[in-house]
């Protein structure tokens, strides 16, 4: 899934935004500018929460921080739409398409940046085998 390093890019959400992508169906990340950016995004989560959105979205769970957990694409994005193209979308900003979202099975420990950014060959790698490790069923590998 993971072939190219320069198609690939990072980036960082507050939770419990990046679990919602990653578990939830969230497939807009909404934004105040466009990405010219299409193809393959890590979605990491930050350090920070966004306690208002974990207490309705998901409240009681533990959250991954630091790591990266799921992959997807940035399939388009627009500002045309009112929010009515996904739940997930607010009037008035850019909305970034998320398509073909993959959760990982367990996060993949990473520093996070700004806006969008170029994950190093290492955590490409980290990631890529992380898509392939299943978790044991029954206690058996």
């Amino acid at each position: 899934m993971i072939t190219e390093t320069c198609a690939v890019r990072a980036l960082t959400l507050w939770q419990p935004w990046a679990s919602a992508v990653a578990h939830l169906g969230k497939d807009i990340e909404n934004r105040t500018i466009r990405t010219r950016h299409r193809g393959l995004l890590l979605v990491h989560a930050g350090l920070a929460t966004d306690r208002e959105a974990k207490q309705r979205l998901m409240p009681g769970e533990t959250l991954p921080k630091g790591a990266i957990v799921a992959i997807a694409k940035i399939a388009d994005a627009h500002n045309e739409c009112d929010g009515s193209c996904s739940r997930w979308a607010e009037p008035g900003r850019w909305h970034w398409q998320l398509a073909d979202i993959h959760p990982l099975t367990q996060p993949v420990p990473a520093k996070g940046k700004q806006g969008i950014w170029i994950p190093t060959a290492d955590l490409l790698h980290r990631v890529a085998d992380a898509l392939h490790t299943r978790p044991a069923l029954n206690g058996t590998p």
